[in-house]
């Protein structure tokens, strides 16, 4: 089930960005994105609990594990 974290802040660009996952999230892992607006690969280690959803809403920013 996707997970949503909302508004997290991004070192690349200094926006905030929605991501995503296709699993659940974990708060003491670090993900990577590419950032939206810089193009830049950046880590992110969340801390905010995710939001369980079923559906992905339209411009949500893919986190993954760093190697996927």
């Amino acid at each position: 089930m996707p997970a949503l974290l909302r508004a997290m802040p991004c070192r690349s660009c200094g926006k905030a960005h929605d991501f995503y996952t296709s699993d659940p999230v974990v708060t003491d892992r670090r993900y990577e994105f590419v950032c939206p607006e810089s193009g830049q690969k950046v880590t992110i280690l969340p801390w905010v609990p995710p939001e369980a959803v079923t559906a992905v809403p339209r411009g949500m920013v893919l986190l993954s594990l760093p190697g996927e």
